[in-house]
């Protein structure tokens, strides 16, 4: 789970994906991964920030395609940004969803692993 508390920056979102995403076997390995901003109070993104994200997370589901993000956004802004990025990522090969609240990115995250037998 990547949780982010305070304020975040696309800047810090993309270093933390370079790392998670740093090798091809460790991305391969990636069954799952929960984005939560429950305690963020602002995100400093914007739309070239957030396509910039997008096309990390792309070519991380190249490297693996089964691969499932789930994104936690309670307030409206953070939400706006999370469903810009999800729909960045319409054609991309892994399964992405949005969520108000965790229990209901949790109940998807198990829906999809029961699924694909993961």
């Amino acid at each position: 789970m990547l949780r982010g508390r305070g304020t975040v920056s696309a800047r810090q979102l993309l270093d933390v994906k370079e790392v998670l995403f740093g090798s091809d076997e460790v991305t391969r390995a990636i069954t799952y991964l929960l984005v939560d901003f429950e305690d963020v109070a602002e995100v400093e993104a914007g739309e070239d920030e957030v396509r910039a994200i997008a096309e990390r997370d792309r070519r991380a589901g190249v490297v693996n395609p089964g691969m499932i993000i789930a994104v936690v956004a309670l307030k409206d802004l953070h939400y706006g940004l999370s469903r810009m990025w999800e729909i960045m990522l319409e054609s991309a090969p892994m399964e992405t969803q949005v969520f108000r609240s965790r229990p209901e990115a949790e109940a998807w995250i198990v829906s999809k692993l029961g699924a694909t037998g993961a």
